[in-house]
This record gives C-alpha cells, sequence and structure tokens, in this order.
C-alpha cells in the first residue's frame, strides 16, 4: 500500500473491557466495505497490546482495521522480555472475529460499513502466536501471521502441534534467530504445516522480541536499542498482510523473487513452500 492514513486508537464498542481498536483516523476516505481486519493477540497472551503500538499502528497507518486483545486502557507493564503471562485462550481471537462479523449496531457506528470481512487475517506474537495458530483455522480467517512463536513437542496449555494440521490459509512464521526462545519451535511449526502456502522469515539478530521492541541482538549476544528493527517487524506486517489478503503483487515483491525485500537486508534468512 502506498497511502499512509493518520490512525486513531480506541476501545471496540461492546468489547470495551477486552479488546482495542487502531483504525484509519478517516473511514470515510474509503469505499463502504474495502478495509481488511486483522486481529491480533499479544506476547506473553496479555491482555495489554501496549507493547505493539508501532506495529498495530502501522498498520492502521496502511489501510487496515486492527483489533487486538485486552483493552485500549489497560495498565499492564510493557517489559521487552518474555514474562509470565494469561494460559493461551485462542477464543479472545474467534470472539474479535465473531463481533466484526455480526455487523451489530456497535460495528456499524464505529466503522460506518466500511469493514470488508472476507478479508480477516490473525496474528500474534510468542503466545498470542500460539492463539493466532489456533484460531487460524477459523474459516472466516484468510491468513496468519505468527511471530516467534511455535508449538513444544509435547502439548502446553491445552494445544499442541496437531492444531498445524488445521491450517488451511496461507501462513507467514517468523522467528528472531537462534537467540529466539522459540527459534527451534518457529522451524518445527514450519516444517509441519503442509499442502498450504507456508513463508518462514528468520532475523538473525532479533532475538525474541526485537522486532517489536525495537531490539537487536549484537555480536556479544546482548540486547541495544535499535529503532529501525522494530520498523522492520512492523513493515513485515504490512506487507505480508497487503499481499495475502489485498493480493497485492508489489507487497509479494517484499517476500518473493530474487530481489525481495527480505532478500535485499542484512540479518535476514527466507524460505517458503506451496506458493
Amino acid at each position: 500500500m502506498s497511502m499512509f492514513y493518520p490512525a486513531a486508537l480506541e476501545a471496540a464498542r461492546g468489547l470495551e473491557a477486552s479488546h482495542t481498536v487502531y483504525r484509519p483516523l478517516n473511514l470515510r476516505r474509503f469505499p463502504p466495505r474495502s478495509i481488511p481486519v486483522i486481529v491480533w493477540a499479544n506476547g506473553a497472551c496479555r491482555n495489554s497490546n501496549l507493547g505493539f503500538m508501532v506495529a498495530l499502528t502501522t498498520l492502521a497507518n496502511h489501510g487496515f482495521v486492527v483489533i487486538a486483545n485486552g483493552a485500549h486502557d489497560a495498565e499492564v507493564p510493557l517489559v521487552p522480555a518474555p514474562g509470565p503471562g494469561a494460559s493461551v485462550n485462542p477464543q479472545n481471537l474467534v470472539t474479535a472475529i465473531e463481533w466484526v462479523t455480526r455487523e451489530n449496531d456497535d460495528v456499524r457506528r464505529q466503522f460506518h460499513n466500511r469493514l470488508d470481512t472476507s478479508k480477516i487475517g490473525v496474528a500474534g506474537q510468542s503466545c498470542g502466536g500460539l492463539e493466532a495458530l489456533v484460531a487460524g483455522s477459523d474459516p472466516r480467517v484468510k491468513s496468519i501471521a505468527a511471530v516467534n512463536t511455535g508449538f513444544f513437542p509435547e502439548p502446553t496449555n491445552g494445544y499442541g502441534r496437531e492444531q498445524l494440521a488445521n491450517i488451511t490459509v496461507p501462513t507467514l512464521v517468523v522467528n528472531g534467530g537462534p537467540s529466539d526462545v522459540a527459534y527451534q519451535n518457529s522451524i518445527d511449526s514450519y516444517n509441519l504445516i503442509n499442502n498450504v502456502p507456508a513463508y518462514l522469515a528468520e532475523n538473525t539478530a532479533a532475538g525474541h522480541t526485537g522486532l517489536w521492541f525495537g531490539i537487536r541482538v549484537n555480536a556479544q549476544g546482548n540486547g541495544e536499542g535499535n529503532v529501525p528493527m522494530a520498523n522492520q517487524g512492523a513493515t513485515l506486517l504490512v506487507n505480508w498482510f497487503d499481499f495475502a489478503l489485498n493480493h497485492n503483487l508489489t507487497a509479494g515483491g517484499y517476500f518473493f523473487g530474487p530481489d525481495c525485500g527480505l532478500c535485499t537486508q542484512p540479518d535476514w534468512k527466507i524460505q517458503s513452500k506451496n506458493w
């Protein structure tokens, strides 16, 4: 997407206690039923999305409506590292999908009939990525982005790798290299996604949270501030969903071809299948 739209952050009407909306500020700039929807689950399965504001706001800046787990005023400490969170609960994402596809009065007033609910993506980071992989089997979902995540060899919190057999839509799997605690699980999960288009992107210097908190892992294995790293994470999601939901071939060029956007950037390794 070449356009850039100012964004708004607000409560989801009717789901104020559980979800936040990131959206283009002026929805009337869009034709009716034209805006794709991304449903987002947070790292550690927390009920605060504030740590992911860069990526979620950037999606809204580029013409997506994001419905994120967590109330918009949830007061949860922002820690750029794995930490204790809630249990895996993909129903939080399904609840958002049901809310937005029902087109009740709250949804109509909030979005002015601008949403295209035939284009719904789910995404999440770490524990939230597991929620996205499970909720991604919902037939209303058209694409998945699972970042810094992957199922453990043995079922954890009630969900295991058997869930990957339920995926029927194009899926992006992202990890932050060997220092990412989800590194091997992400690779194993990618390898177990069969018969559907899948893409594995590895940033060898991002670690578990660098793409979202702007931290790069240096040669000594320590994290250091790196704002462009967070921009890469946001750009990755924008291009993925623009390609997977809007079928924008220019956005697809970020992932495919000898001169693809990821191919020409340092620290990135990629592979794909079934395209």
